[in-house]
């Protein structure tokens, strides 16, 4: 099996070098150091990693059919949704007009608003909507809320409408098989828009994801499924952006033959401001949990993440920078767990670069 995937792996890659319009390579690699309190119950460390290691080839095969497969050679080779989760992109778009497109393949699902749409290689820490329990300082044992993470990617098709500064897209996709039915997919509604010369942006939309059993598909009902509803708001000002997300998550499954209910809502927030070389940046999330099972009493679980950065460019036109970062991460869990506030201190320093194989 894997030497059939690295032969498709390799047919595809010459395919593409072959007929790419644009090559590129993206990398970063940090040193990460994180300490604990006593009550995340994990040892200090430190390391240094691959945290994005990527390459992005770009064709077209004529006018208005354009594709793109971006792999990824940081990650371990398994199955998700559809396609080899090394495959962020690979998809087939046919612009048909002004108006409207289809795509065809794996592709971005158009979750998680601003943060959800960034690139992984320029976030310092995610939001516990974004990674959720798996995330959350090592510790699950009071929730086992599903970030969307793994929904960023999937294969399926999408149509896009544009008018102006405006656009809405329609997407229909695989759900995660290891996590419910692949006869059941999953399906979102986007809205984009620019406003005020494009000063001021605005998001909002819908991922719906039937059967989202986190233990598994026995006990599967009908009515199991996640909802993640975002709406966001951008503005630039001069050197300045702010870009504000208002997340409300629910997810509902079945553990023990008893409803389990995750209500999860609140804010993220990022400031950046450029000053020549330098970009520093100031992040804030905020999630309020709300754990619903069938029996018992609610428990209500608050994360809260900070966190501080600076991008430094050694020159502004090139795509090279170091960056170094501090955040914060806190979790408050509900006093009938026994872990209540487990805490993670990270430091971040490391580089990137964005280049052009063709040049």
């Amino acid at each position: 099996m894997k030497k059939a995937l690295l032969t498709a792996a390799l047919a595809t890659l010459t395919f593409a070098t072959a007929n790419a319009g644009s090559i590129n390579l993206e990398l970063r690699a940090d040193m990460l150091s994180s300490d604990f309190n006593t009550d995340a119950g994990n040892a200090d460390y430190y390391k240094f990693y691959l945290q994005t290691g990527r390459v992005d080839f770009k064709g077209s095969l004529m006018e208005g059919l354009d594709y793109r497969l971006r792999w990824r050679f940081n990650s371990a080779p398994s199955a998700d949704m559809g396609s080899v989760s090394t495959n962020d992109f690979a998809y087939v778009s046919h612009k048909m007009n002004d108006m409207f497109k289809f795509t065809f393949g794996k592709q971005g699902t158009g979750i998680g608003g601003f943060e959800g749409n960034t690139a992984g290689s320029d976030l310092y820490f995610t939001s516990f909507f974004y990674g959720g329990s798996t995330a959350n300082l090592g510790v699950a044992a009071s929730s086992r809320y599903r970030g969307y993470a793994s929904m960023i990617y999937a294969t399926g098709v999408k149509a896009d409408v544009t008018s102006g500064d405006h656009g809405l897209s329609l997407g229909a996709y695989n759900n995660d098989g290891s996590q419910s039915p692949q006869n059941k997919g999953m399906f979102g509604a986007f809205y984009s828009g620019a406003f005020m010369d494009k000063a001021l942006k605005v998001t909002a939309g819908q991922l719906s994801v039937p059967s989202s059993n986190t233990t598994g598909t026995a006990g599967y009902t009908a009515d199991d499924k996640s909802t993640y509803t975002n709406v966001g708001v951008g503005y630039t000002m001069g050197s300045m952006d702010i870009l504000f997300d208002y997340n409300m998550h629910q997810q509902k499954f079945k553990s023990s033959g008893n409803d389990v209910t995750y209500d999860l809502t609140g804010p993220v927030l990022l400031v950046k401001y450029g000053m020549g070389n330098w970009t520093p940046q100031f992040k804030y999330a905020m999630a309020a949990e709300t754990v619903k099972v069938q029996g018992s009493a609610d428990q209500k679980n608050t994360f809260t993440d900070m966190g501080l950065a600076a991008e430094y460019k050694p020159e502004t036109d090139k795509n090279f920078r170091y960056h170094f970062a501090y955040n914060n991460r806190a979790a408050k869990y509900d006093s009938t767990v026994a872990t209540t506030s487990p805490a993670e201190t990270q430091i971040i320093a490391g580089m990137k670069i964005y280049a052009d194989f063709l040049k």
